[in-house]
């Protein structure tokens, strides 16, 4: 079996030939990251990594108010970008069959992995499957402190693509160079209890900045279900994809993509692996 977050996704695409394949579920030639049980019901985890540089003191992510009703957005903006896990947070630039051009986030999860949301690679009203994204690390306003990387692949379920299935709207890019090698990136992994934790998401929200700004909150996770989880965050569009992530054990791992963001109602796909 693919050791892979997206393992049984069953819409892929070459990027490089606008090949769309729904049978093949990988590249079986890429180098897959693994994931490996902590023990008895404990979560599966893929490791992160911190990269070549200063990991963040984490003071930015002290616990917020437990309340759902606020009167004032609560995110705030990341800048610098240059340490990590700032740093794996990325920007994507995305272009459609239709030539729509639509602006996303997301979230390294291996030296070139990005998860996202289904949706920022497979848009229904636009022809299918990008046909171009660009991923941009640590965007800072017009400064791009690690250049950027493009998709040569990507994926996301066959549930998303045939029936819009909001459980199944995330999705995997492959790049065309290891950029994470200096940036870093998330640890992933399926964690079977997450209500009650504090989620933590950051991602580039159109509203700030045209969307050049890097903005960060956390909450509680208010709900989950095996494939969907809504949490206390402030979002709004542009953050789509972001991954949506935990603290456990001292390290920081990605388990969902933020998907939907609303008055009370933020929530993203789960990693169900």
């Amino acid at each position: 079996a693919d050791d892979n977050p997206l393992a049984s996704a069953a819409a892929s695409m070459d990027l490089n030939t606008s090949v769309m394949n729904l049978d093949t579920q990988i590249d079986q030639t890429e180098e897959q990251p693994s994931m490996s049980k902590t023990g008895n019901d404990e979560p599966e985890l893929s490791p992160g990594s911190v990269g070549s540089g200063k990991e963040d003191d984490g003071d930015y992510e002290a616990s917020s108010p437990d309340t759902v009703l606020r009167s004032k957005d609560r995110r705030r903006r990341l800048s610098p970008t240059t340490e990590y896990p700032r740093r794996a947070m990325t920007k994507l630039f995305v272009t459609f069959p239709s030539g729509a051009q639509y602006v996303c986030s997301g979230a390294l999860i291996n030296a070139k992995y990005v998860l996202t949301a289904g949706h920022c690679i497979y848009a229904h009203t636009e022809g299918g499957i990008a046909t171009q994204i660009e991923v941009v690390p640590a965007l800072d306003g017009l400064y791009k402190p690690y250049g950027s990387a493009y998709g040569v692949f990507a994926r996301t379920y066959q549930g998303w693509v045939s029936n819009k299935d909001t459980k199944y709207d995330i999705g995997l890019i492959t790049l065309d160079k290891r950029i994470g090698l200096t940036t870093g990136w998330f640890g992933y992994g399926y964690f079977p209890k997450v209500t009650g934790s504090l989620a933590h998401l950051g991602g580039y929200p159109v509203m700030y900045g045209n969307g050049t700004h890097l903005l960060y909150d956390n909450g509680k996770v208010l709900k989950s279900t095996t494939n969907n989880v809504s949490y206390d965050v402030d979002t709004s569009p542009g953050q789509s994809g972001g991954g949506v992530y935990l603290k456990y054990n001292g390290s920081r791992y990605v388990y969902a993509a933020h998907t939907t963001g609303g008055n009370s109602n933020n929530s993203g796909t789960r990693i169900t692996i």
